[in-house]
């Protein structure tokens, strides 16, 4: 049954007559979500003396999507059915919305283009999901009507998401926006996209009349394509609800289809080998509005232009490079391309850790761009749908990333990237593959020259982040406690001299870097990382004056101190503390302290008192105990050595490594951690005692080993 009845309302879904049932019911392959589906139907029996058929998403067909209407249960994370309506951005249940005790309810009018409807009961868990069918349960006859003997259910638009919430539309706050946007298509089509979207999560009208008061001005214009699909998107959503008449429908979907028309004469006119990058929105605005107006009018459109814009699009691996998903427009519709057609087989071959990293590199633990100085935009969409996917069976769910910094005033419009992708909780685990701490991006050249390096423990925004970029590894962006603290825009044109050392262990990290830039004929940066407690950064041969120019970030105040400057935002304080030694090759340190209390002292051996903890960069020579590493800290119990190769006291060999090695030791046990690089065997005790050590990470027992040398270097 296809049509329907006139005294149901737009939107109303045929359940069942006293004879056939015209609904399936689709419900997860567990108890609880069985027991859900299974009320529904004895509740359509109630009326009908027919029970709709219930099946699993395994056991759904495409002849069901074609011949029923559907009622779906769950969201893209327990059904898989549900996913091919996400994929269409005909819903947005994932993770995130509507979120913790969130659940939606709502009517999709011909979503799928198959002339059949859906029902969709959704929440982020089944808990929200179970009040949700419950309470439909109890007002089951309130929300249908009988109309020739068939039972209808009214077309329902019903949501509760307290992480989303958006208000009531204010028409003083609604004129502002559109005075804003001074009349250009493009912006008022974007404006009108998101205004769409309210309309769809409140069902209030006051969201219908700002809808209108975008786009009447322009509903005669040809709005460029990177707006005419976001509004495609929205308005698939929202079309049909109560709030537009005929005429202003009909006009906006010629706005649409003109505007996918010029998209595909562009790409006809376009070289086929053109880098994904210059096709993707002219592409995914054909393939939307093609969507849309196949949902709406029940027939293809754009057809032969939609079908040469898959070709564009569905390039087999595209790469991470320049012409292909460096640019996170990009890839984020490339990957609304693959998720809207069902090619996971496109996603083989890692390219999604690949990209996983790449977004990792570019943004800090807030979601924000490195070199933006705002810290207030939300992370690209990208992000959103890197979560949404599967590699290797194992969810690459990236928390935090997903949310601004702060949560949406209550009458805040909701986010212009919200409703394309997934995004998990904050509960959500986070492999540690998906996370390097130390993160090294070399640029694309042929000498291994670095484009960034970023230092974090985790995506939490509460814990520390350090963005470092070019070869000179000038500090661009501090994150901590929630905060964007201290910024830079970046426009070295230094070049690396020699390979990045990087050394990435439990509780310290430290990366050096040389480089040749018209400050100095060369130079070295290395960061010595305590984790949770400070950034050293120590700077060889580079002049006093280039030190990096880092400014507060918004929001946060600086007070001058004896030794440099405290950071204050809101309850938290950062500690900035410099030292030069003109005697020594040491140029200048600079101490980040995360708290605001550590202090920086030189030492007379090529090392730093910082706080509680001795720091040492080139080796160190103390009452006779010779080390040679390239950095080391000692702190407590703790002590790390990078890049060692040995330690000496009074002309004895203490400790000894072939070839350099990464070492966690710890005095009271008497044991460490070794990490190194190649083969090569790590001796004591002038040879008498040692382990040999393939490549790789191990815990080593130092039996019989006279810490005295070490206590030397950690008491300066």
């Amino acid at each position: 049954m296809n049509d329907h009845a006139t005294g149901a309302g737009r939107g109303a879904i045929p359940l069942a007559s006293g004879s056939e049932a015209f609904v399936r019911v689709v419900t997860p392959d567990m108890p609880r979500w069985r027991d859900l589906g299974h009320k529904f139907c004895v509740r359509v029996r109630e009326y009908t003396r027919v029970e709709p058929a219930q099946l699993t998403p395994d056991e759904l067909s495409d002849e069901d999507f074609a011949g029923y209407h559907l009622v779906l249960f769950g969201s893209i994370l327990d059904n898989p059915a549900v996913l091919k309506l996400y994929a269409r951005g005909r819903c947005f249940t994932d993770a995130s919305y509507p979120g913790r005790d969130g659940a939606e309810i709502r009517t999709l009018v011909n979503p799928l283009g198959t002339g059949r409807d859906i029902l969709h009961i959704g929440g982020s868990d089944i808990s929200s999901v179970h009040e949700a069918a419950i309470g439909l349960n109890r007002t089951f006859l309130d929300v249908t009507t009988e109309v020739d003997g068939v039972l209808y259910l009214r077309r329902l638009n019903f949501c509760v998401a307290p992480d989303h919430h958006v208000a009531v539309p204010e028409p003083a706050s609604v004129r502002r926006e559109l005075d804003l946007a001074g009349g250009e298509p493009n912006a008022l089509a974007a404006l009108a996209a998101t205004f769409a979207l309210c309309h769809y999560q409140t069902d209030h009208p006051g969201w219908a009349d700002a809808v209108r008061g975008a786009l009447a001005p322009v509903i005669d214009a040809t709005p460029g394509p990177h707006a005419a699909s976001r509004l495609a998107l929205a308005w698939g959503l929202t079309h049909a609800f109560s709030g537009y008449d005929e005429e202003f429908r009909a006009g906006v979907d010629a706005m649409l289809t003109r505007t996918g028309r010029a998209a595909a004469a562009t790409l006809r006119a376009e070289d086929t080998a053109a880098p994904l990058s210059a096709v993707v929105s002219d592409c995914m605005t054909v393939i939307r509005v093609s969507d849309h107006l196949e949902s709406a009018h029940g027939a293809p459109a754009l057809t032969e232009d939609a079908a040469r814009a898959w070709q564009k699009l569905l390039r087999p691996d595209p790469g991470v490079a320049e012409d292909g998903l460096r640019d996170w427009p990009t890839v984020d519709g490339w990957l609304a391309a693959v998720l809207r057609c069902e090619r996971y087989d496109l996603l083989d071959g890692g390219i999604l850790d690949e990209l996983t990293c790449e977004a990792v590199a570019e943004r800090d633990n807030l979601g924000v761009p490195i070199g933006d100085a705002s810290g207030g935009e939300h992370a690209e969409n990208v992000l959103r749908k890197i979560a949404a996917y599967q590699d290797a069976g194992e969810p690459l769910w990236l928390r935090r990333w997903m949310q601004g910094s702060a949560p949406q005033p209550a009458g805040g419009r909701v986010p212009s990237g919200w409703y394309t992708g997934a995004y998990a909780p904050e509960r959500a685990p986070t492999p540690a593959r998906d996370i390097p701490r130390i993160h090294v991006a070399p640029t694309d050249g042929e000498h291994g020259d670095v484009r960034s390096v970023v230092a974090r423990r985790d995506l939490d925004g509460a814990t520390e982040y350090l963005a470092l970029a070019g070869p000179t590894l000038r500090a661009r962006r501090l994150t901590w406690k929630g905060h964007a603290w201290l910024t830079e825009e970046h426009t070295s044109a230094d070049t690396t001299d020699g390979p990045v050392s990087v050394a990435d262990m439990d509780g310290f990290g430290y990366v050096s870097a040389a480089a040749r830039s018209a400050e100095c004929d060369e130079s070295r940066r290395q960061i010595l990382w305590r984790h949770g407690e400070f950034f050293l950064l120590v700077d060889t041969g580079r002049e006093h004056g280039a030190t990096d120019a880092m400014t507060p970030a918004d929001g946060v105040s600086k007070e001058a101190t004896a030794g440099g400057h405290i950071l204050r935002a809101g309850m938290s304080a950062i500690g900035v503390t410099s030292s030069c030694d003109e005697a020594s090759s040491l140029s200048r340190a600079t101490l980040i302290s995360l708290g605001g209390a550590a202090q920086l002292a030189a030492l007379d051996s090529v090392g730093y008192a910082a706080g509680g903890a001795t720091c040492y960069v080139g080796g160190a020579d103390v009452a006779g105990s010779l080390l040679v590493s390239e950095a080391g800290v000692f702190d407590g119990d703790d002590i790390w050595l990078a890049g060692f190769r040995s330690l000496r006291s009074d002309g004895c060999g203490c400790l000894t490594a072939s070839s350099a090695v990464h070492l966690h030791l710890s005095r009271s046990r008497a044991t460490g951690r070794a990490t190194a690089d190649t083969a090569c065997r790590l001796a004591w005790n002038d040879g008498a005692d040692g382990v040999d050590l393939a490549s790789g990470s191990y815990d080593v027992q130092l039996h019989d080993f006279d810490w005295t040398s070490l206590d030397r270097l950690a008491t300066r």
